[in-house]
């Protein structure tokens, strides 16, 4: 697909109209790579929905050639499942992801690799602070004996069943506990001329402990607790569920006012956050009718960030 000068790759959700695009630039990059990602494996019951993901591999371009550093992008999208109550299965669906990220995005044969400098957005139906939010922006979450109800910070019903690691992702979904696909770490370890120690195949499932070293960002980290992405109609309010994450190095605090926020910039970091849209708050959507309205066409409203790619690594 061709508009204006961009490429479109595209992932449909099954037979949904559900799904996942990205557009970008074809004098600017060239892609490397395009991976369509369905969140899903056989005979896994918090892995059967037909939510979906798409990750891209782009290498900049200068003056329309190929760039002569090693430095790439990868520019993630997904919409994970909404269900409210089922915080497991989001989990594992991000668990799902972060795998398929790491295996595209890794740039080193070891057990935690570098990475190429990443970009992940969507609508993730997860609220700021819950503790799937803390589990992509630390990168660590005890998730045994959590809630499943309240693992995604929709609800604060911490009734009903609570998560087993037992009855969670089998070793047959491949997918470890540090979120890397197990035939992807062994391949690495054929491949390393290091002495890392890698874990053993019974010791990279059903811990408890999920984690993953990808290092993210939310580009609205300091978000105002009453600014919001969506509106949930039937009950008259707003909510925080879409996310732009990046990939940081050192953190430092954000500074600026006004609709575009400047951001202080990563220190080393190859990928740097300088701008983001501001996003209205709650009072003004309602003072608006609501989403949608005359103004915006969706219940969901437009993030926007700017970042600098450094040509070198």
């Amino acid at each position: 697909m061709y508009c204006s000068g961009y490429q479109a790759s595209y992932k449909k959700s099954g037979g949904r109209t559900d799904g996942c695009a990205t557009f970008y630039k074809q004098s600017k990059f060239n892609c490397c790579n395009s991976v369509p990602v369905e969140l899903c494996a056989d005979d896994c019951s918090v892995l059967n929905r037909p939510n979906v993901a798409l990750l891209l591999l782009l290498e900049p371009l200068v003056s329309g050639q190929t760039n002569c550093s090693s430095t790439c992008i990868c520019v993630a999208n997904t919409h994970l499942l909404y269900n409210p109550c089922r915080g497991d299965v989001k989990l594992a669906q991000l668990m799902f992801l972060f795998a398929a990220i790491d295996e595209l995005a890794g740039m080193s044969a070891e057990p935690r690799p570098k990475y190429h400098p990443m970009i992940l957005c969507g609508d993730f139906n997860l609220e700021p602070f819950s503790y799937l939010y803390e589990f992509v922006v630390n990168g660590s979450l005890r998730f045994e004996g959590l809630p499943m109800k309240a693992l995604s910070g929709q609800t604060r019903d911490e009734s009903g069943r609570r998560m087993n690691p037992r009855c969670f992702l089998s070793p047959q979904v491949d997918v470890t506990d540090s979120c890397q696909f197990f035939d992807v770490t062994e391949h690495r370890q054929r491949l390393s001329r290091c002495s890392h120690r890698w874990r053993s195949f019974d010791e990279s499932f059903c811990s408890g402990t999920a984690c993953h070293s990808l290092n993210l960002a939310s580009a609205y980290d300091n978000m105002s607790p009453d600014a919001l992405t969506s509106w949930l109609g039937h009950r008259s309010r707003g909510a925080q569920v879409d996310y732009i994450f990046y990939s940081v190095e050192s953190p430092l605090p954000h500074s600026g006012r006004g609709r575009f926020r400047k951001c202080r910039s990563m220190s080393e970091a190859l990928l740097t956050l300088t701008c983001v849209l501001q996003l209205p708050t709650l009072e003004e959507v309602c003072r608006s009718g609501g989403l949608p309205n005359n103004r915006e066409s969706s219940d969901h409203l437009m993030l926007m960030a700017w970042f600098v790619l450094s040509n070198c690594v």
